[in-house]
């Protein structure tokens, strides 16, 4: 059975009005574009997490095993993003939710994987750190596993702020009904599970 690992590699699509917004809501900076158009072009040119390269380069190497993004991103983004980390090296496809005209956790974005690689559903392993996105592509019957990597967070005694909270959301998976297969610390942890 053929499986694939699907890796989003970013869950809002960026533009340099959204990073605007969010400099303007957190009260950072006032945004301009000497300011917002660093940001968006570094946003090009993330690095991966450490283990990534290893454990996609191993994946790989098994034979067997189609390895894609699927991300809320455009293609454009994603190409120049995967490319610049170099994971395209790694990659059969890179599906952007372009395809579907609706963003994630639409199923129409999910059916894409389907779509792209030729597969069925029981044949796809769905990776993401994102809880809405393992939610989503659980609902849509991919076997998913969810990538923690950290602890559960504990709420702090005094005032939340906005670093807290993420901390908080990051550390706990919405469910919305569907749990993941699989919890899991890091990339690497897959190997083990295909």
């Amino acid at each position: 059975m053929a499986t694939d690992v699907i890796a989003g590699l970013s869950r809002l699509r960026f533009s340099h009005t959204r990073i605007a917004f969010v400099c303007a809501a957190c009260g950072w900076v006032e945004p301009s574009e000497s300011v917002t158009k660093p940001l968006f072009e570094k946003y090009l040119d993330l690095d991966p997490f450490p283990e990534a390269k290893e454990a996609l380069g191993k994946l790989k190497s098994r034979g067997g095993c189609k390895l894609a993004i699927l991300s809320n991103g455009s293609m454009a983004m994603l190409t120049t993003l995967a490319k610049n980390s170099g994971l395209d090296a790694f990659l059969d496809a890179i599906i952007s939710v372009d395809g579907a005209r609706k963003f994630k956790p639409h199923p129409d974005c999910y059916a894409l994987v389907e779509k792209t690689l030729g597969l069925k559903k029981d044949e796809v392993m769905f990776v993401s750190s994102n809880s809405f996105d393992v939610a989503g592509a659980k609902h849509f019957d991919f076997k998913v596993a969810w990538i923690r990597r950290s602890g559960p967070a504990s709420a702090a005694s005094a005032s939340i702020g906005p670093a807290q909270m993420y901390r908080l959301l990051r550390g706990n998976a919405e469910t919305l009904g569907y749990t993941q297969d699989y919890t899991v610390a890091a990339l690497t942890d897959l190997i083990g599970l295909m």
